[in-house]
């Protein structure tokens, strides 16, 4: 009896949670501040018109959330570090936060915050092979 219980506790945990994330994320586009350059394309939760130069501050500005996150390789980035293309948003929802979009920057291809001959290469390589 006790096994079904914990069980039923995860499951029901589980459904609540998965709930509470695609509420979450289908809302993603409302955290941002009316008039936000910043643009959210819903079909593949993607932030875009973020121009390369953009710091943390200056993004999360542009959300309503004063619980806003920007993160890169699993940690938390602030401040006047520049956020890239592939770094996350995410906004606090209770006890934890949850991620709610991805970072496009405009040319910068291989996301390391600045246009170059490797994004140049890899667009060339792309369009020429396939690859």
């Amino acid at each position: 009896m006790k096994k079904r219980i914990i069980a039923l506790s995860l499951i029901l945990a589980l459904v609540v949670s998965t709930f509470a994330a695609v509420q979450l994320v289908g809302a993603a586009s409302s955290y941002l501040k009316e008039g936000s350059q910043v643009k959210f394309d819903e079909t593949d939760s993607l932030y875009y018109g973020i121009p390369l130069g953009t710091t943390v501050d200056e993004l999360v500005s542009h959300f309503s959330e004063s619980t806003t996150q920007i993160r890169r390789d699993g940690r938390t980035i602030s401040g006047e570090s520049l956020v890239n293309g592939g770094d996350t948003i995410r906004i606090r929802s209770g006890w934890t936060y949850q991620t709610i979009g991805t970072i496009v920057t405009l040319g910068d291809v291989d996301c390391d915050g600045s246009i170059g001959t490797s994004d140049y290469a890899t667009v060339r390589a792309f369009l020429v092979n396939g690859e």
